[in-house]
């Protein structure tokens, strides 16, 4: 790999880690909510951090995460969060 390609690299990986440390920083207190142990509260963290944080690429990229828990009705708020990303953003990233 020459100089370009190794820079170019490490500056995306960079902004990637800054970006996610602000967004994990300014939505801390909605994260927290997620990974509560009660499943209800968890429900509400995930809608509230879908509808309401401006990154949807973040949101998304967290929420993925969240459609193969244990518990059916945090996976299916987990899916219904994909909808109100997709209205609020206008699109999801295909990964």
């Amino acid at each position: 790999m020459n100089s370009f390609s190794s820079t170019y690299i490490d500056d995306i990986v960079h902004e990637r880690a800054e970006r996610y440390s602000n967004n994990i920083e300014k939505n801390q207190e909605i994260i927290n909510l997620v990974n509560s142990d009660s499943p209800d509260t968890s429900v509400k963290g995930l809608l509230y951090l879908a509808l309401s944080a401006d990154d949807g690429e973040f949101v998304q990229e967290l929420i993925v995460r969240y459609t193969q828990h244990k518990n059916e009705n945090i996976r299916g708020i987990a899916i219904l969060c994909f909808g109100h990303i997709a209205r609020i953003h206008g699109e999801l990233i295909r990964n």
